[in-house]
């Protein structure tokens, strides 16, 4: 199979490890680098109620790099089939509340 069709994951904590210090499975979830990054920086976040992806609204829609983002807006997350270690509601709220930028900053121009 070609190298191209493996992608690589990784560990994401919900609440950073250095606020929590809690490496519980519900407080985290497998990402690409790609999309680790975003859910760090707050530029993507879950919705705790639907697990769907929601994509704040710093992200351009008129640049056509943004895109692999952009389409992730209101898709589901892939679960566990064990609903017991699905990502911690209470986890994503603080996410959602302390790193998701849910609103533009005013120009500086």
């Amino acid at each position: 199979m070609p190298a191209s069709n493996f992608a690589t994951v990784s560990a994401a904590h919900i609440v950073p490890w250095s606020i929590s210090h809690n490496d519980d499975p519900r407080n985290g979830m497998a990402l690409c680098g790609l999309h680790h990054w975003a859910f760090d920086e707050g530029v993507v976040s879950i919705e705790p109620s639907t697990y769907r992806i929601i994509v704040s609204p710093v992200v351009r829609s008129d640049d056509e790099a943004t895109t692999p983002l952009r389409t992730l807006h209101d898709q589901p997350l892939y679960l566990p089939e064990n609903e017991e270690i699905y990502p911690a509601k209470e986890a994503l709220r603080w996410h959602q509340k302390e790193l998701f930028r849910a609103t533009v900053p005013p120009s500086l121009v």
